[in-house]
Formats: structure tokens, sequence, C-alpha cells
């Protein structure tokens, strides 16, 4: 059954649950998960065993790969290897599309919900795309429609909105939330309980600005447990680097998934990425087990 639009704007005070007062993970829970990114044909369990021996327990799904898997093979290959699916990606760019595929693109959403929740994932990645040929504003108000209407059906199956500004499309045209300033007033003006931010934090340009915007955030509603965030920086980043963003994250008290953006060049996980994801758990561990022992010496 499809909810009228106009009616969920007005009631997301008074009839959605409070999805704050769920149960979370203890604040500073921190996991890692490969995020799978790609155009090209991947094998899902060889996909899955690559991220397994990298040491990483949690993986984000590519959407369109899925399409032609049973859903109930999905949730099997994933549970037996004692992974989670920390979200589910490549959805929306609803601006992107022509007037005629709106609808469409939000079936499609729509569609990865029974999903999201047989797998036990409570995100889907929503791309927000770019302007195309739309003034910004009427463009935004599209896809402000589209997420809300979204938004509407998936706290029925317990799964957030992830609002991602980052699109492949939108690179070349005028993107709808520029900045993750943007992209939080762009949550704002959506005003549902299950919508949130998917940092990217490329966005950054040091992970001081990271730091900063977290710490701004924490001051509002939400706070940093009610964002994604997402490390696309590939090889570009040091160690040093990549460390200060842990700790940034740990010392805001975020709870959840962080996803590592890979890239799919054929079956499973090329050399190369294995290599940056097992990279990215090493520093993972190492920050942890300073935390750890630091905690240790407090007590």
């Amino acid at each position: 059954m499809r909810a009228d639009v106009g009616t969920a704007n007005r009631s997301f005070q008074t009839e959605w649950p409070n999805l704050e007062h769920e149960p979370r993970p203890p604040a500073g829970t921190l996991k890692l998960s490969a995020c799978q990114t790609s155009t090209s044909n991947w094998n899902l369990d060889a996909s899955l065993d690559e991220v397994g021996r990298a040491g990483i327990e949690g993986v984000s799904l590519y959407r369109p790969k899925l399409v032609s898997i049973e859903p109930r093979r999905v949730v099997e290959r994933v549970r037996c290897r004692g992974q989670f699916v920390s979200s589910i990606g490549w959805l929306g760019g609803f601006v992107e599309q022509g007037a005629g595929e709106i609808a469409s693109a939000v079936y499609d959403a729509l569609d990865s919900l029974p999903l999201a929740a047989m797998l036990g994932c409570r995100t889907l990645n929503v791309s927000l795309g770019g302007c195309r040929g739309f003034t910004p504003r009427h463009a935004r108000r599209i896809a402000t429609d589209a997420i809300r209407r979204i938004a509407w059906h998936a706290h029925e199956f317990g799964v957030r909105l992830a609002l991602d500004a980052a699109c492949p499309i939108a690179e070349a045209k005028r993107p709808l939330a520029e900045s993750p300033h943007r992209l939080y007033e762009m949550c704002a003006d959506i005003d549902a309980p299950n919508v949130h931010m998917l940092l990217r934090t490329s966005q950054f340009r040091r992970v001081s600005s990271f730091r900063h915007f977290l710490a701004e955030f924490e001051t509002g509603d939400g706070g940093p447990s009610s964002i994604s965030v997402r490390l696309d920086h590939g090889d570009r980043i040091s160690d040093h680097a990549i460390a200060g963003i842990y700790e940034c994250l740990l010392g805001a008290d975020f709870c959840g998934a962080v996803e590592v953006e890979t890239s799919r060049n054929g079956e499973g996980v090329p050399r190369s990425e294995s290599r940056k994801l097992e990279r990215w758990r090493r520093i993972y561990d190492a920050v942890i087990g300073q935390k750890r022992e630091t905690s240790r010496h407090v007590e």
C-alpha cells in the first residue's frame, strides 16, 4: 500500500515510530565494511570471500548486481560466512533520470526494502546525483519528494536512508548537495526520522576539517550515531590520516560500520583492492588496540 506523500509529511512527528530509541551498539563501537562499486560483472561468493580474507566483517552490497540473485540465496551466502551487510547501495539519482523514469528509480528503492530487512541491513544508500537540466531549487524539490516517499515505507522495515551527495553521473554536472553542510540542510528539509547523511571522507581536505564537522554536528539533532561514513580516498591518503579518521570517529562516540570504498574490475576483488582493504584493516587494528590499551591504563 502506497502512502500519500502529503499525509506522510504531516505525520513525521506524530505517527512515525521513534527510531532513536531502538537498540544501538555501544558508543564507540566501530566496525569496517567493504563497499562494492562496479558496473562490471562480479561473483558474489568470490567477493565475500576476499573481503573475509582481508579481515573485514561487513559488506555494502551493490544493488544492481543483486537483481539476478534470489534474495534467499543472498542471505544464505552472507550468513554462512558470519558477515553482516552494512548497507545496500547504488539507488536514487532521481534527477539524473528522465522525468518518466523518476517513478522507476523510486520503485527500485522500495523494491530493495524487503531484501534489506531479510539481511538485517538497516541502511539504504541513496545517491542524490546532479541537477541535470533543472534549476537547483526544482531539482532538490524532486529529490526531496522522492526521498520522503521512500522514507515513509522504509520505516515499516526498520530501514534508514543515507543520503549520498556523490554520484558518478553528477561529477560533470551541478551536484544537488555541493558540501556536507548542504547535505545536512537537505536532511533537515526532508525532516524524516529515518533519513540521515552519508559522509565521504574525501569531502574534507584535512582530518581536522572532518573532526570539526563531527563536533559541530554533535551539537545538533542525532549526533554522530545518525550518520554513515564512507572512506573513499583510495591510495591518496597517508596511514597517519587514516588513523586520524578512525580516532575522530571513536572520539565522537560513533557507532556502526565505516565503509571502505573499493572498485570492481572483474570477478571478485582485484589484488590491488584486496591490499587496500588489508591496509585499512591493519591501521584500524592498531588504532583500536591503542584505544584499549589507553582504557586499561585509565582504569
